[in-house]
């Protein structure tokens, strides 16, 4: 249906807009610079095999830009994959100041994202974020149909 693909669409540009407004707060975070790259494994062998899933903001602004996120939930997923990677790291090497910091930033940067998206469903008068989440439902079971149908 032309109106819903262009309703789609419209939540998913609103979604990507506020999705690089909250990267841009957390990149003129000087606290929260080592979250924007990936560990070095060589200067940190143990990432390898601490870290099933290495994560970083970096790789989140890469996916907005891809249209890869339909929802905030999928953002913030990413979000708290960076989070976890950091406290299992820190928790590897108890003691270790450089990945007390990592961890330190990587919950702060957490805690912003979820208080920009409570404030921007404020501030917007209407939840984008229902809205998109109403509409990936919706996609997923007509898939999930347009299979059952071919099958």
């Amino acid at each position: 249906k032309p109106k819903d693909d262009t309703q789609r669409q419209h939540c998913l540009r609103e979604l990507r807009v506020f999705l690089r407004a909250v990267l841009r707060e957390l990149r003129v975070d000087r606290t929260l610079g080592p979250l924007w790259r990936p560990v070095d494994p060589e200067d940190m062998p143990e990432v390898l095999e601490i870290c099933d899933e290495p994560a970083d903001l970096s790789k989140a602004r890469a996916r907005v830009d891809a249209g890869h996120y339909a929802t905030l939930g999928q953002f913030l997923d990413d979000v708290a994959k960076v989070r976890k990677n950091a406290s299992l790291l820190r928790d590897a090497l108890p003691g270790d100041a450089r990945s007390d910091d990592v961890a330190h930033a990587a919950h702060a940067a957490e805690d912003l994202v979820r208080s920009m998206a409570h404030a921007f469903r404020k501030k917007l008068g209407w939840d984008l974020v229902a809205a998109c989440d109403r509409l990936h439902a919706r996609d997923i079971r007509r898939d999930r149909r347009a299979a059952a149908a071919a099958a």
